[in-house]
C-alpha cells in the first residue's frame, strides 16, 4: 500500500490539491493531511505512477485534449470553450423542475437519455447510502432514479470509480464536474489500455459548471455537524436547499430521525477553511469545456421558479443528438441565448478567476 502521494508523482508536479480524490478511477481514496498524504491508495500500477496520477486533471495537457476532442484549440474570445450552440434551458419534467436546485436541465437530459434508450446506464453523483453525508458516484438505469442526483454538492466525489462497476451496460452517460471531465478525456486518449478499457463504453459526457473557491471534505463536514449536536447515526439523508440571502444562498439540509437542520454553505466554507481541498485553485475549467454538453446555473435560485434557467452549451455531435431527444420528448425547453445574457455569464468572479488561469496556462505553454 502506498500512503504518500510523493511516491507516485514527483514533488515538483504535485500541487497537494486533492484532485486525486476525484480522479482516481480504481479506488475511492480518502484523505488525511490532504496536502501530502492519500490513505487507501492501492499503488495500482506497476509503473512509477499510479492510475490516479495518469488521470490527474491538474497535470493534463489541456491543449492536446482540446485538439483531440474538437480538432482545434479555442480562440481568444471563446471564454466558455468551443461550442456549436448555446441556449437558455429548463426542465419541463414537473418533478425534476420542482425538486431541482436550478433549472433541472442536467437531470432532464439524464432522464431523456435513459428513458429513450440512448444509453443503458448513467453515472451520477448522489449522497451515500451507508454514510448519508458523503457524496459518491451512483450508477442508475431507471429514469426515475435521476432524482437521487438532484442538488449541488460541494464535496469531492470519485465519480470515475464507477467506471469499473458498469456491469453489462454498453452505452453510458457520465455526469461530472470539469475535473471529472478532464480526467475522463485524459483516460480516453491515454496510451494505457487499462484506462482506455475503463472509458470505452462512455457514449455522452454531461458536464456542469464549477466555480466554488474550494471543496469541503466529507470527513470535516461530518465532524462539524457532530459538534453542532447532530448525531451522525441519526442522519437519514442530506439535501441542498435554497435559503434567503440573509441566511446564505445555499444550505445543506441535514435530515435526521428527529427533524432537519440547515447549515449555510458559506458559513461552512468559512469555518472549515483549513480543511478544504484546494483543487479549484489549480483548475482553469469553469464550464466543463471538454464535455459533449455543459450545463450551468444562470439565475440565482432565490428568485421565483418562473425565472430559473440554465445555460446549455452544445459542443459535439453526441451532445446534439441527446438534446434533440430531450426536446422531442418534451423534457427540455430551450430558448436562444442572446449576446447580452451570454455576456452576463462572464460577470461571475469564478469565471474570471479560471479564465485568467487558462490564459496563463496558454502563455506558459506557448513559451515552451
Amino acid at each position: 500500500m502506498v500512503d504518500n502521494v510523493e511516491k507516485l508523482i514527483p514533488t515538483d508536479q504535485c500541487r497537494r490539491c486533492g484532485a486525486c480524490v476525484v480522479a482516481c478511477p480504481v479506488k475511492a481514496v480518502t484523505l488525511k493531511e490532504y496536502h501530502a498524504k492519500v490513505i487507501g491508495c492501492t499503488g495500482c500500477s506497476s509503473y512509477s505512477e499510479g492510475l490516479c496520477v495518469e488521470a490527474c486533471p491538474i497535470t493534463a495537457d489541456y491543449s492536446i485534449l482540446e485538439k483531440r476532442v474538437f480538432g482545434r484549440l479555442r480562440k481568444d474570445d471563446e471564454g466558455f470553450g468551443i461550442y456549436r450552440r448555446v441556449y437558455k434551458a429548463i426542465s419541463l419534467h414537473p418533478i425534476l423542475r420542482k425538486e431541482a436546485y436550478g433549472g433541472g436541465t442536467a437531470s432532464a437530459l439524464t432522464y431523456a437519455a435513459l428513458s429513450s434508450g440512448f444509453v443503458d446506464a448513467a453515472i451520477i453523483c448522489s449522497w451515500g447510502d451507508g454514510e448519508p453525508w458523503r457524496p459518491g458516484p451512483k450508477i442508475i438505469r431507471d429514469p426515475k432514479d435521476v432524482v437521487l442526483g438532484l442538488g449541488s454538492k460541494y464535496f469531492p466525489s470519485p465519480n470515475l470509480r464507477a467506471l469499473k462497476e458498469l456491469g453489462d451496460a454498453k452505452r453510458v452517460l457520465f455526469v461530472g464536474l470539469p475535473c471529472h471531465i478532464i480526467a475522463l478525456r485524459k483516460m480516453q486518449y491515454s496510451d494505457k489500455p487499462s484506462l482506455q478499457k475503463l472509458t470505452q463504453r462512455i457514449r455522452v459526457i454531461l458536464g456542469t459548471f464549477c466555480g466554488i473557491p474550494a471543496m469541503l471534505t466529507a470527513e470535516s463536514f461530518a465532524k462539524y455537524v457532530s459538534e453542532k449536536g447532530v448525531p451522525l447515526d441519526k442522519i437519514t439523508r442530506v439535501t441542498t436547499a435554497c435559503a434567503s440571502l440573509l441566511k446564505g444562498i445555499r444550505t445543506y439540509r441535514v435530515h435526521t430521525t428527529a427533524g432537519q437542520v440547515d447549515f449555510s454553505v458559506l458559513m461552512l466554507l468559512r469555518d472549515l477553511q483549513k480543511e478544504r481541498l484546494r483543487c479549484d485553485e489549480n483548475c482553469f475549467d469553469y464550464s466543463s469545456d471538454l464535455a459533449d454538453l455543459s450545463v450551468g446555473g444562470t439565475i440565482p435560485p432565490e428568485l421565483p421558479p418562473r425565472y430559473l434557467s440554465n445555460a446549455l452549451f452544445v459542443r459535439t455531435t453526441a451532445g446534439e443528438e441527446l438534446l434533440e431527444i430531450a426536446k422531442r420528448s418534451r423534457l427540455i425547453g430551450t430558448r436562444k441565448m442572446g449576446s447580452l445574457f451570454l455576456r452576463g455569464l462572464r460577470l461571475f468572479p469564478p469565471y474570471w478567476r479560471k479564465r485568467n488561469r487558462y490564459r496563463q496556462y496558454r502563455k506558459e505553454r506557448d513559451a515552451v
